[in-house]
């Protein structure tokens, strides 16, 4: 057990502040620090000075006779002048570290803690009233404190001394303080750079996107424009084809509302009846041959009635109305109508669909179940037949409606037919 005594007390008297020294926290003078360094990495020691004057030393103790390192806790005075620091150590105490105790079995537990009591007396007795002096390098804005010394010999104890806040601290915390700072402007420096990264690209897809909205706003007008330029072209080209005549009868017909409907077909067909005000509108009624609308009576033709006869520039209602150019249908048009284009039964009448999806009307009189318009022929086998249009809509049983040339009376004797007529233009 003494050898555990003296270890311990060689430990006590020459503290090695070696190359192990370790920076420990610090405040101003006249206030509490606390320094913490090892010796061989096996002890550690930590002194705790208190504003009051109060010192605390801990050290945890490595010694070759016990399983578990030892735990000694000083307790004392300090005080300071311009040159050392003054410990006196009045109490001690000692006991093992309760971490190395709870890796022990119960036995070798109950043997530590047996030998440190027949020991305890001695410890703490030599470390009664115990006195060591620390020179002090300076106490202004950082106490360093070099070394313990004799003071009647005023020699230090170890020549191979070490500050608690050293130079190199000092010179570590301002390394630190640098290279925090330029870590500092490196972010910032890079976080501008991003930000101004970020704002150019958010610049340059705006500018792009108004140069696209601005390309695509051109691309639309050259479209609409080259469109136009096409449809006028067209227009000329229509109107250059079927002659000034023709063209002077179309804006004849225009003046009372008329519009002629390109429905992919050989002819343009109007898009109303002649005399109507809008295309649902049923129009005038004609008898066949009769240029002008009349009523039921005298039947007037001004066309000679024979078989397989064509309406003429006297008697087509068309022509005389409006000029050359329109006339009333040929069977064969009306025949290209109904094969081309698609007829669906619509309020008042049908709805003509062309192969290009252009579209006409074609009322029905008097919720009557047949579409009817004249052809500008007769019937090649009667002089008293005409040839009329006949679409039928579906009947309350539901039948599918059909579309057809019919042959109709005009016999003198008996009350003439009066239909409606739909214009065309070659």
């Amino acid at each position: 057990m003494m050898m555990l005594l003296t270890s311990t007390l060689v430990f006590a008297d020459d503290w090695k502040w070696d190359e192990k020294t370790r920076d420990a926290a610090y405040e101003a003078p006249n206030s509490k620090f606390q320094k913490k360094w090892y010796i061989n990495d096996q002890y550690e020691t930590t002194y705790q000075f208190g504003a009051n004057g109060v010192v605390t030393s801990t050290l945890l103790v490595k010694n070759d006779h016990f399983d578990a390192r030892i735990v000694i806790t000083l307790t004392g005075k300090y005080t300071r002048n311009k040159d050392h620091l003054n410990l006196t150590w009045t109490g001690a105490q000692a006991k093992p570290y309760q971490a190395d105790l709870d890796a022990m079995s119960a036995r070798n537990r109950d043997n530590v803690l047996q030998s440190l009591k027949s020991i305890g007396h001695h410890f703490t007795s030599n470390y009664k009233n115990k006195t060591e002096y620390f020179l002090i390098l300076r106490l202004d804005d950082e106490c360093l404190i070099v070394t313990t010394f004799n003071p009647q010999t005023k020699l230090f104890n170890d020549i191979n001394w070490n500050t608690l806040f050293n130079e190199s601290h000092k010179k570590k915390e301002k390394e630190r303080a640098a290279q925090l700072a330029v870590e500092k402007a490196r972010q910032d420096s890079i976080r501008q750079v991003q930000e101004a990264e970020a704002k150019a690209r958010r610049e340059a897809e705006e500018k792009a996107r108004r140069e696209a909205e601005e390309k695509a706003k051109r691309e639309a007008a050259e479209k609409a424009r080259l469109a136009e330029e096409t449809r006028i072209k067209a227009e000329n080209e229509y109107w250059a084809r079927i002659g000034i005549e023709k063209k002077a009868a179309a804006e004849k017909a225009a003046a009372e509302g008329v519009k002629l409907v390109d429905l992919g077909l050989s002819v343009r067909w109007a898009d109303r009846n002649i005399g109507a005000s809008s295309p649902d509108d049923y129009g005038l009624k004609f008898t066949w041959g009769e240029p002008i609308s009349s009523e039921y009576g005298k039947y007037k033709p001004a066309i000679k009635l024979q078989k397989g006869a064509v309406l003429d520039s006297n008697s087509d209602p068309a022509i005389v109305r409006w000029g050359n150019g329109f006339h009333v249908p040929t069977p064969e048009q009306w025949k290209e109508l109904f094969e081309k284009c698609t007829i669906v039964q619509s309020k008042n009448g049908v709805r003509v669909t062309g192969p290009n999806g252009n579209f006409i009307f074609i009322p029905h009189k008097d919720n009557s179940k047949y579409v009817r318009c004249w052809t500008n022929t007769m019937s090649s086998e009667n002089k008293k037949m005409a040839l009329e249009s006949c679409i039928t809509l579906p009947s309350p049983q539901g039948n599918d409606s059909g579309k057809r040339i019919l042959n109709y009376s005009i016999n003198e004797s008996e009350s003439n037919i009066l239909l409606p007529i739909r214009a065309v233009m070659e």
